[in-house]
């Protein structure tokens, strides 16, 4: 008994396919194909060639590129092909190629049933044998084999060249051949099949019943995670509501939010400017962004009171104005004040130039900030205007 035939290559798999597609060959071939996902065959080939014995050549044919050639060398001929871990037994052919796939069985092998693959492949070889008796055994007398013919072709001879003449009156009988195989066994043993069968259903139930607890465990899970998530929500909901309580309305914004030191609004309104530069202006950079000499226009401390903004970022965005760093900063987009969207900046008598920068933005009606930049250097603070506030005095 020869060892399962591992085909792999161009030059291995071509002889393979003309071993199948040879017009004489008297034995079936079982080609075993390989799932992709393992590269190997679902069943046991060695107990598969123990079960066959000499009744037939075993194949294997690998996945991939070897499973693609093997599949196109047979297509060209017409014959049927096998992969994907599935096996296919090959009639033979009986002088004529047989191409249709009806004549060569075709049995699917699964991974968890692969413990019945074989007897399914050796009932297919004994329904090939009954099909084509060539390939099974037949109730032939042995006869002499001459010195003169080489081994193996004493079967093509008539009686006569093998033994002499035939007895007179009966008709001459070919000789049997030295390979002639004995019957496949058939697996027909009802009560195994049954056993195997409950075997195989006590395993499933008890999958089933595993499943299921852990289904129960992964549910009970879920609605903890879920009663989770809904709290969460809930927390959520109620830190907005308080935070929106303690977001302070458009009149608490616009009062001071430093104490008020001088009865002067404008000497108050000088000392908190220079509180907020000490406050946004890092010690080392002082020197970079001084306090220029400013002024305040006629309208400053009034918008103060009107605008929309806090107090403090107002004095914020005065402290970048007056130090020229707001134009450093991009939110506040500085660019020249004119008398509308596209109309030239406006310039004052004295030479001063109108310029704007933003307070807030994407908010709606956001509070722009406006003020002059004096010829001499100084500035002066012009308002906090609404967004479409074109004023300046």
């Amino acid at each position: 008994m020869s060892a399962p035939q591992r085909a792999a290559g161009p030059d291995s798999l071509a002889g393979l396919a003309d071993r199948i597609c040879d017009p004489h060959r008297v034995l079936p071939v079982v080609v075993v194909s390989c799932p992709s996902c393992t590269g190997r065959p679902w069943l046991d080939v060695e107990q598969l060639r123990s079960a066959v014995g000499a009744r037939a050549h075993v194949a294997v044919v690998g996945a991939h590129a070897d499973a693609h050639w093997f599949s196109a060398a047979l297509r060209s001929r017409g014959m049927p092909t096998v992969y994907g871990g599935a096996v296919r037994v090959y009639a033979p052919q009986g002088g004529v190629r047989l191409t249709d796939a009806g004549e060569h069985p075709l049995i699917t092998v699964y991974e968890e049933h692969a413990d019945l693959a074989t007897e399914k492949i050796v009932n297919a070889l004994e329904r090939v044998r009954i099909r084509h008796p060539a390939s099974g055994p037949r109730p032939l007398r042995s006869v002499p084999k001459p010195a003169s013919v080489p081994d193996g072709e004493s079967h093509r001879l008539p009686a006569t060249a093998a033994g002499g003449a035939a007895p007179a009156g009966s008709r001459a009988q070919r000789p049997a051949r030295p390979d002639a195989p004995a019957p496949f066994p058939v697996f027909r043993d009802p009560s195994a099949l049954l056993a195997r069968a409950h075997e195989r259903l006590a395993r499933a139930h008890e999958q089933i019943d595993t499943l299921r607890r852990e289904l129960t465990a992964e549910i009970g899970r879920s609605r903890e995670l879920s009663g989770q998530l809904e709290t969460a929500r809930e927390q959520l909901a109620a830190a907005r509501r308080a935070q929106q309580r303690q977001r302070p309305d458009r009149a608490s914004r616009t009062q001071h939010h430093r104490p008020v030191v001088f009865a002067d609004p404008e000497r108050q309104l000088r000392h908190e400017i220079h509180l907020t530069w000490l406050e946004t202006v890092a010690e080392a950079e002082r020197e970079d962004w001084p306090l220029r000499s400013y002024t305040l226009g006629e309208d400053f401390l009034a918008s103060l009171a009107t605008s929309s903004a806090a107090r403090d970022k107002i004095l914020e965005v005065a402290v970048q104005v007056i130090t020229r760093r707001a134009g450093q900063v991009p939110a506040r987009e500085v660019r020249q004040f004119g008398s509308g969207r596209t109309g030239p900046q406006r310039k004052r008598d004295d030479g001063a130039s109108a310029w704007r920068a933003n307070i807030a933005t994407k908010t709606p009606q956001a509070p722009r900030f406006l003020w002059w930049e004096l010829p001499d250097g100084r500035v002066e603070l012009g308002k906090a205007a609404a967004h479409d506030d074109l004023s300046l005095n």
